[in-house]
């Protein structure tokens, strides 16, 4: 994770950084709670610009990582889903321009 982390210093700014940053967890890694954390975090600050199709392969990777505890996923993609109804203003599209990198600073 630390290799990745350093040789991808600009950060999981897209779904193709998230994917690969997933596939390079292991399940004992993925387990800590620290890690959990930052998977979330990572999930919550892509919400917006995720399509349905994306968010669904992020819940799969995070479920083959080992976290079935119904009560975090639930936790993290209720939120998620909060996150993206709040940029879609509840129905239809998102927001252009959106760069999820703003909320941030």
């Amino acid at each position: 994770v630390a290799t990745y982390m350093f040789t991808h210093r600009q950060g999981l700014r897209n779904f193709d950084s998230l994917s690969e940053f997933l596939s390079y967890l292991n399940p004992k890694v993925a387990s800590e709670p620290q890690m959990v954390e930052i998977v979330a975090k990572a999930i919550e600050a892509l919400a917006p610009i995720l399509n349905d199709e994306e968010l669904l392969h992020c819940k799969k990777s995070f479920m083959a990582l080992g976290i079935n505890d119904r009560r975090i996923q639930q936790q993290i993609f209720g939120q998620v889903r909060r996150v993206q109804q709040s940029y879609r203003g509840g129905k239809g599209k998102m927001k252009r321009g959106y760069d999820p990198a703003d909320d941030l600073l």
